[in-house]
């Protein structure tokens, strides 16, 4: 008996929700860079690095240290970050 599926590899619950979540990211940055507007580096950078911020965190459950680790960044780094750009818990 052959069975197709033996070599598939199937995700596990977590590697679905981040790639769910990767797909949010990725939409709402689709839809800020086609609003029609100009958009600057500095901008895209910006809203890069809030989007960036928040996957982390909501993957940690805003554990901090946990979210710089994963973004290879100090955790005053991401203090910095989280102050400069008004993140809060939602």
């Amino acid at each position: 008996m052959n069975n197709l599926n033996a070599n598939a590899t199937t995700e596990t619950p977590q590697e679905t929700n981040m790639t769910r979540e990767r797909s949010s990211l990725a939409e709402g940055l689709n839809a800020f860079l086609n609003s029609g507007e100009e958009v600057t580096l500095k901008e895209v950078r910006t809203e890069t690095e809030i989007f960036a911020i928040l996957h982390a965190l909501r993957r940690t459950q805003w554990n901090r240290k946990q979210a710089a680790r994963l973004l290879e960044i100090s955790y005053r780094g991401l203090l910095y970050k989280i102050r400069r750009h008004n993140l809060k818990p939602q």
